[in-house]
């Protein structure tokens, strides 16, 4: 197949990354990156031999069409999808020069599957191997083909035929990245077709993935690898000028995209940690000031300020056996024990509260519903109380103030026959005590109700 090539004229390749390169920060404030979108999975059934679905065009590109064929064996399910009149590299939007096919799990996760090259016609191909047996198929708009989440540019979405064999299933949302994460405002790159044949498509985006990572913050959070992307990038300039095979150039070209994609990826989550270390601060001093301004205050007073602190962070109640704060399934991934961005950085937040009063006991309980085994049950509520006690510990909190415990399915809230029963249930509770304000330090059996 013809590969579609862009070229870009060296003064406005000169003057686009000396714009880029200097025009955009990394402020802080600036790093909400996600947006999140509905989709269908179809779960393809294992030893039925291949079936078909449509991939439909979105707003962005409501002429695209396309088609996969999918068949699900033991342990692995190919695909082979095809796709057409798909806008040019560019045309979408000007740091947008590729486009790439991802696998949506039920849960939401996304899957990179593969990068999909097109022709002057804008028809491409792909074959891939994937060992999930139930998602979603998107096609989405990409800066290269190395990214870790698909941009919010969806251009394909699966849909199901009438004789499509499989199960239908709903993705309540998956994660996108937001496009203005890689745009690049320096100037807008002049991309045309067949000008020359010279320069590999995968040239401009090795050179759009470094001037990105570095407009993210990368050679100051990230250094040590962006430092490897930026010797790629030169090697792979190297190549070209010096009439290269075209392999190696690409190669040198796909090099760089990977380093560039890591140094972005790092400096983002250096730059989160700054961001939650800020919050965690700030709420610290809200608390501290406010605690130094009612030092005299009895122990009720201190609860019910402290109560009113939690609120603001997450769902929080008053009983006997102490302040519960309630952490709803929601912040962990599904099924699994990993907090999500949300859910550290409301519990860096609580950390700074608590650290103001230095006596507060902190016992973390994990529960779950009643579905599936009470053996998964009890250890899934166990990792997640670890989970959540440790990184209290980490943003400050005592070792010696704080207990983890699993109790499994052994104390619902709700009915369990029921899903809004069910995801009540499905929580992590922290129970914060102590004589500062008014309850008894003991452990769970202790502490009556």
């Amino acid at each position: 197949m013809k590969r579609f090539i862009v070229t870009i004229f060296p003064l406005v390749v000169l003057c686009l990354m000396a714009g880029i390169l200097g025009a955009q920060s990394t402020d802080l404030t600036n790093m909400t990156s996600e947006v999140t979108s509905p989709a269908t999975a179809i779960g393809y059934l294992v030893n039925a031999g291949s079936t078909k679905v449509d991939f439909k065009g979105t707003d962005l590109s409501p002429q695209a069409s396309g088609e996969a064929k999918v068949e699900a064996k033991p342990g692995v399910t190919q695909i082979n999808a095809k796709v057409e009149d798909l806008p040019q590299p560019g045309r979408i939007a000007p740091e947008f020069l590729t486009y790439v096919l991802w696998a949506v799990t039920p849960d939401g996760r996304t899957n990179n599957l593969g990068e999909i090259l097109i022709d002057e016609d804008g028809k491409g191909s792909l074959k891939v191997t994937t060992q999930l047996q139930t998602f979603s198929l998107i096609v989405t708009n990409e800066p290269y083909h190395s990214v870790r989440l698909p941009s919010e540019l969806v251009v394909l979405k699966n849909d199901p035929r009438s004789d499509t064999k499989g199960t239908i299933v709903s993705v309540d949302k998956y994660r996108l990245m937001k496009r203005n994460q890689y745009e690049q405002h320096g100037g807008a790159i002049a991309t045309t077709s067949d000008i020359s044949k010279t320069v590999p498509l995968q040239m401009y985006e090795a050179r759009n993935a470094v001037a990105i990572a570095k407009a993210r913050g990368a050679e100051k959070y990230a250094p040590e690898i962006f430092r490897k992307a930026s010797s790629s990038l030169s090697q792979a300039e190297s190549l070209l000028q010096g009439d290269a095979d075209k392999k190696e150039i690409i190669s040198a070209a796909r090099q760089t995209v990977q380093y560039s994609e890591d140094s972005r990826l790092l400096a983002t989550e250096k730059q989160e940690e700054l961001r939650i270390a800020n919050e965690r601060q700030m709420a610290a001093d809200a608390a501290r000031t406010q605690a130094e301004a009612n030092a005299a205050a009895n122990a009720e007073k201190v609860r019910q300020e402290l109560l009113a602190q939690l609120s603001q962070v997450l769902e929080t109640r008053d009983t006997p056996r102490g302040i519960v704060v309630n952490m709803a399934d929601v912040l962990f991934d599904t099924g699994r024990y990993d907090l999500r961005p949300e859910a550290r950085e409301k519990l860096a937040k609580l950390a700074g509260i608590l650290q103001v009063h230095p006596g507060l006991q902190v016992e973390v309980e994990g529960h779950t519903d009643s579905t599936g085994s009470a053996e998964l049950n009890q250890t899934l509520s166990e990792q997640r109380a670890e989970a959540v006690a440790t990184y209290l510990i980490e943003q400050g909190v005592s070792r010696s103030n704080v207990k983890a415990m699993g109790l499994g399915e052994d104390d619902p809230v709700a009915d369990n026959s029921t899903v809004h029963g069910r995801q009540k249930n499905r929580r992590v509770e922290i129970i914060i005590s102590g004589e500062v304000i008014g309850n008894a330090v003991g452990g769970r059996s202790s502490i009556k109700p």
